[in-house]
């Protein structure tokens, strides 16, 4: 039989603000009299990729070593994602929280500058110009035999230059 072809256009709004991409399928059905749907071709996946360019870090959970001879590492993944065309910056600083400054170890980074370069530390590939790129913040925390209740801290972004916004979630 004859094959019919025809296109479907989706228009969408653009918007300023920094979110995951999304996904969206397209099903046909109820062909009518005389069209038949061939039941593996009768859909069609698609994605809206964020434009914007975003930055999100990982929550990290560790168990406190025995000993402050080696300290534990927390590691924090920052992941820059949208449009990660150019470089970016951004500053990032530790935060106490509910330890005092001598449970972190002496002569590691306790603040720094991250700098996310075009095509380095890409994590999922550049389709134009949009991916996502990441690297690791390390924090160091000294063990201890004492017991005691879970402690947190923080590690906070700020000053972002060439990214649009810190995603909260």
């Amino acid at each position: 039989g004859e094959v019919s072809k025809n296109a479907i256009n989706i228009q969408t709004l653009g918007d300023n603000t920094v979110e995951h991409g999304e996904q969206f399928r397209i099903e046909l059905y109820e062909a009518g009299i005389g069209y038949v749907i061939d039941s593996n071709a009768g859909f069609a996946d698609g994605s809206f990729v964020n434009d914007d360019s975003g930055v999100r870090i990982s929550d990290v959970q560790v168990i406190e070593g025995d000993t402050g001879d080696d300290p534990i590492e927390y590691r924090f993944t920052v992941t820059r994602y949208g449009n990660i065309t150019g470089t970016a910056t951004l500053n990032w600083t530790k935060f106490n929280g509910d330890l005092a400054s001598d449970d972190f170890a002496i002569g590691h980074a306790t603040s720094g500058i991250l700098t996310f370069t075009e095509g380095e530390g890409v994590t999922i590939p550049m389709r134009n110009g949009y991916g996502e790129q990441s690297q690791t913040i390390t924090v160091f925390v000294n063990g201890n035999n004492t017991p005691d209740d879970a402690k947190n801290f923080t590690v906070r972004l700020s000053n972002l230059v060439g990214i649009n916004d810190l995603a909260t979630s």
